[in-house]
């Protein structure tokens, strides 16, 4: 879920894991201080629900999140 932050610039409010690899589950925490392009309309009471998958690179480390648009999120998935 994100919300408003400094400047209107979206931050996540609150990160839910919701299937995949437990060891993804520990980086919650990295999800809710990562920083959103997406800057919101203004600072009232806005909460925007995204869905997006997290994939990290076994040997490197390296992790990537990428958002989905809304109109790609199917019940079930």
């Amino acid at each position: 879920m994100l919300a408003p932050g400094s400047a209107r610039n979206a931050q996540a409010a609150e990160v839910k894991f919701i299937k995949g690899d437990e060891k993804l589950r520990s980086l919650t925490g990295a999800l809710k201080s990562a920083r959103y392009n997406l800057t919101l309309p203004d600072d009232t009471s806005t909460k925007v629900i995204r869905r997006g998958t997290l994939r990290c690179q076994p040997k490197t480390g390296e992790c990537s999140f990428l958002l989905l648009r809304p109109e790609d999120v199917t019940l079930g998935h």
